[in-house]
């Protein structure tokens, strides 16, 4: 039976950070990250009939279709040699739905459900910052700095913390004000904001998670791990790791199925 690792699905509301975390963890433990949004977002800028039926729905918030997203995904992983009994992935994006769940557990037979949590009111408001810059990496210009959260920005280049001023300084020198987005012209240069992440849909995105995809948190309760995320990256993916390694370390069988999977 493989690790629990070995097969991973990631669950979470859109913006809470799956694709951060999946894209510095999977390496870590030998993993391809999959993400299934870059499938999507492939067809659409290449013009097809289906992408730009996809696009119609992706611009609303609402979800693509079940069968396009299984075909999308099965094509992929069948092409980058996943699809076999030794192939080892984090998949983002997929299952978002109870009927995608099904498909996915009877053909990946998931080891590990990694479910990210976070304050909906932050979510909101990194989603609406959300970037992607000339490499497809996804960055984020807004600096949460409230109550008990410190979460810096996602810039393509690191910020430094200036402790003589007590202030967050960006890798030019110039300083980001809290709960504001950042005002450097150089860090933001050729950064760009999706189409889907205007505060309308993300909010119906949010209200979509929460009908359609929020209840596979119980359907894969036999193999979840629960991990909320409550401040930066620096922050908190020492602590995630932590745990994946130790569930990692399990004993072989250690970790139930997913429900309706074939051992």
């Amino acid at each position: 039976m493989p690790t629990p690792l070995r097969r991973v699905i990631l669950l979470g509301a859109p913006g809470v950070g799956k694709g951060t975390y999946a894209r510095r963890l999977a390496p870590l433990f030998g993993l391809t990250h999959v993400v299934v949004g870059d499938l999507v977002r492939a067809q659409i800028r290449a013009g097809t009939e289906l992408g730009r039926a996809i696009a119609e729905t992706t611009h609303r918030g609402d979800l693509v279709d079940d069968d396009v997203i299984l075909r999308l995904l099965t094509e992929h992983l069948r092409a980058a040699g996943l699809d076999g009994p030794e192939g080892g992935f984090m998949l983002d994006g997929v299952p978002r739905t109870l009927g995608q769940a099904r498909a996915v557990d009877a053909l990946l037979r998931p080891t590990l459900a990694l479910h990210l949590t976070m304050d909906e009111g932050v979510m909101l408001h990194k989603m609406a910052a959300r970037r992607l810059g000339r490499d497809e990496r996804v960055y984020n210009v807004a600096y949460i700095r409230r109550g008990g959260w410190d979460m810096p920005p996602l810039l393509p280049e690191p910020t430094v913390w200036d402790a003589d001023t007590s202030t967050l300084r960006c890798a030019h020198g110039v300083a980001l004000a809290p709960n504001e987005h950042v005002g450097c012209a150089r860090c933001t240069a050729g950064l760009r904001t999706r189409e889907d992440d205007t505060v309308d849909v993300c909010r119906h995105r949010l209200a979509t998670y929460a009908t359609e995809t929020r209840p596979l948190v119980q359907q894969y309760a036999p193999i979840r791990l629960d991990f909320e995320i409550d401040g930066g990256v620096e922050q908190c993916l020492p602590r995630l790791l932590a745990l994946l390694r130790a569930r990692d370390a399990e004993p072989r069988g250690g970790a139930p199925a997913a429900p309706g999977a074939r051992l």
